[in-house]
């Protein structure tokens, strides 16, 4: 398995790059850039945005107290919906299962939401694991779709929450190179 922050074919220096997301709020990171593509080297700090706060705040109402220690596993990719967790302390990671060059690890802090497009889907598409002892409130899937449903103001802030999420992962996408390019070299032909 590969080490975050990858190895880098190319020897630079991190810089700081702040880009607008397609919610309209400003995300700050270091990263690692090279020829036509962009390593990052740590989730995005950012400033949260208003739809976080305020859907969190609203989900919360109906949460249910849970404390984890570090290293505990909320769920894994491909696991069947449980619920969602807002984070009340402590932090959340994010992940792929696996190596995976295109999606680093995400962490989430206080107010953010852990399984939420889950909560439309039915299985979870990331694993969370627990990256430092932390208080979650845990809402149940059928009541964070009641919620949403009773909603249209927290379903469209929902909505945007996972359209901006889904333009990371493209914007990601786009600046990795195909991944048979990576660190991979021409194929020799056999001599006769």
């Amino acid at each position: 398995m590969q080490g975050f922050p990858p190895r880098l074919p190319f020897p630079s220096r991190p810089k700081i790059v702040t880009y607008i997301t397609s919610a309209g709020y400003s995300v700050t990171s270091e990263c690692i850039e090279g020829p036509e593509q962009r390593h990052w080297l740590m989730a995005p700090a950012r400033s949260m945005p208003k739809e976080i706060s305020e859907l969190s705040a609203e989900l919360d109402r109906f949460a249910s107290r849970v404390t984890l220690r570090k290293g505990t596993a909320l769920f894994h990719c491909g696991d069947p919906l449980s619920g969602a967790f807002i984070v009340r302390r402590g932090k959340v990671t994010m992940s792929v299962d696996g190596d995976h060059p295109v999606y680093p690890p995400r962490t989430l802090g206080p107010g953010e939401i852990a399984g939420l497009p889950a909560t439309l889907t039915g299985h979870y598409s990331l694993t969370a694991r627990v990256s430092e002892d932390s208080e979650l409130g845990f809402v149940p899937g059928p009541k964070v779709s009641e919620v949403l449903e009773c909603s249209p103001r927290l379903c469209m802030m929902a909505m945007r929450l996972m359209s901006d999420e889904i333009g990371r992962v493209r914007a990601a996408l786009r600046e990795t190179p195909h991944l048979h390019e990576i660190g991979d070299e021409p194929a020799t032909p056999a001599l006769e």
